[in-house]
């Protein structure tokens, strides 16, 4: 996994008509599983 590949110009939207309608919930939980599976990886 990339370290800087999560990709965050995609985040979760509740209306995909507006960009500025982030679904901040669920953003915080792909970037706790993202950084979950970075600090696994790292440690290997």
């Amino acid at each position: 996994m990339k370290k800087l590949g999560f990709g965050t110009m995609r985040l979760p939207l509740f209306n995909s008509d507006d960009p500025t309608s982030i679904d901040i919930e669920q953003t915080k939980k792909m970037v706790d599983l993202f950084m979950d599976r970075l600090t696994i990886k790292c440690q290997d």
